[in-house]
């Protein structure tokens, strides 16, 4: 097994604690912009000149991580300048990630992650906080800096504010992806319009179609995502395939009526389990097999249960993907323990072996996909 998989296993479960860690960093990663690591994600009082992500090599292969910084760690890791490298990892060559001129300009609308990776969300935040339904294990608590937004859970209005000002939003938009694309340093582009709740099912649903249509040449250019809750109306679906997009993705987190109550009370009480399963066998009428994706969060329910709920999605032509669970802490479950490293290693070789065996791609590629082996199971890397 490689290093770098061994590395990042541990890194997604016991975090990373910060050792030796000197200033300045060099401009071109931007730490006191976008490369910093949000409070969901770290314990440790010195954020600002820690990144978020760290790019892994060894043996000719390369994986991206989500740094999630926790002081009491067994991994340490010294950064000075460019030279970044993990205690009793030294043979693994650890970069860091540069990031897209762009991101100093950008708002929270537009953004760039990992390597390769561009995605657009049209409304900032989740509705389900403001009603205290939020998923347990989400820490992206309501930041009262989002009311200086125009477009986020605290607009009054917002599908009515959306639909009198489109135009002048997707314009915005525009400005800014072309901005990032000019700078595009990437292999590949992974383009992603993403939303998440707002009070009524159907409009978050309709204003992200309005954001895919407005960039459908990008989305059939590109590997493309559109990453939502369902809509109500199932129809609206079809909608989503004319815009040329390669996937739709609904997250579905675990599986079980029970598990779902428990971990997504908000999908809970606006869907069900059962609706999200229609609407996954639904989509896969409309976009066919392997071009429909979900995710589960692994380490919330038993493994053998999230494997029971893969194997029957795949079976039906959906992709399942997941990410490795960590206690976030602003999170409900910020005390719970996450998985063992050695067992999302097993798991990671049994979900490859279920993809290859459908045919099926991974999320995104290893220098994008951060928080999960995917990509790596996948290509016989673990």
């Amino acid at each position: 097994m490689e290093s770098i998989i061994e590395l990042k296993a541990k890194m997604l479960t016991l975090g990373i604690a910060p050792g030796t860690i000197k200033n300045p960093l060099p401009d071109k990663y931007k730490f006191e912009t976008k490369v910093v690591v949000s409070d969901r994600h770290f314990t440790n009082k010195e954020r600002k000149i820690l990144p978020s992500e760290l790019i892994l090599e060894h043996n000719g292969k390369a994986t991206i991580v989500k740094t999630i910084f926790k002081e009491t760690s067994p991994l340490v890791l010294h950064l000075d300048g460019e030279k970044v490298y993990v205690d009793g990892y030294e043979d693994v060559k650890v970069r860091l990630v540069k990031r897209n001129p762009a991101d100093l300009t950008s708002p929270p609308f537009v953004g760039h992650v990992g390597v390769d990776k561009l995605s657009v969300v049209p409304f900032v935040g989740c509705f389900y906080w403001l009603e205290g339904v939020n998923c347990r294990f989400c820490g992206a608590s309501p930041n009262p800096e989002w009311k200086k937004h125009e477009l986020s859970i605290f607009t009054k209005n917002l599908y009515k504010v959306w639909k009198e000002r489109k135009e002048e939003f997707l314009e915005m938009f525009e400005k800014h992806v072309q901005n990032f694309l000019r700078y595009w340093e990437g292999p590949h582009l992974h383009f992603m319009v993403m939303g998440n709740w707002v009070e009524n099912q159907d409009a978050q649903f309709e204003i992200g179609l309005d954001v895919l249509s407005y960039f459908s040449d990008i989305a059939k250019k590109s590997d493309s995502y559109f990453i939502m809750l369902p809509p109500k109306s199932l129809g609206l679906i079809d909608k989503a395939y004319e815009t040329g997009v390669k996937y739709i993705q609904f997250n579905i987190e675990v599986w079980g009526e029970e598990y779902f109550k428990e971990a997504v009370p908000g999908k809970h009480k606006y869907y069900s389990f059962d609706f999200y399963v229609k609407a996954l066998k639904y989509a896969v009428d409309v976009f066919g097999e392997g071009n429909v994706r979900t995710n589960f969060v692994l380490g919330i329910q038993p493994f053998s249960k999230t494997k029971e709920g893969m194997e029957k999605l795949a079976d039906i032509g959906v992709i399942p993907s997941y990410t490795v669970f960590h206690p976030r802490p602003k999170s409900a479950w910020r005390d719970r323990k996450p998985p063992f490293w050695e067992d999302v290693l097993e798991f990671a070789r049994w979900h490859g072996d279920l993809l290859r065996s459908y045919g099926y791609k991974p999320y995104a590629c290893p220098l994008s996909s951060r928080s999960s082996l995917e990509n790596e199971a996948v290509r016989g890397w673990v």
